[in-house]
């Protein structure tokens, strides 16, 4: 399975039945909204990301670097972050 994590509730529903999740993190969570333009982005994916976190399925979280929304700071900040998270 491949998710931004919009949507965690129906992700949540269907961890159960997938062996492996990609999950595409667009930005630190502080500036997700920002990044991504959509209201409440941040909270869907962080809650998207504990989800699989613990759910036990294997992963592999990724994000795409663009040199207009991100930093060097930034993609440091948020490595760390997720590395923080058990990520």
């Amino acid at each position: 399975l491949h998710t931004a994590g919009t949507y965690p509730r129906r992700l949540a529903e269907v961890l159960p039945l997938v062996d492996w999740v990609g999950m595409d993190i667009k930005a630190g969570f502080e500036a997700y909204d920002a990044v991504t333009r959509i209201t409440d982005s941040a909270r869907h994916a962080l809650a998207s990301a504990e989800l699989v976190l613990a759910s036990g399925v294997a992963h592999e979280f990724r994000t795409t670097v663009h040199p207009h929304l991100h930093t060097e700071a930034d993609v440091f900040a948020l490595a760390q972050s997720l590395s923080n998270m058990g990520v």
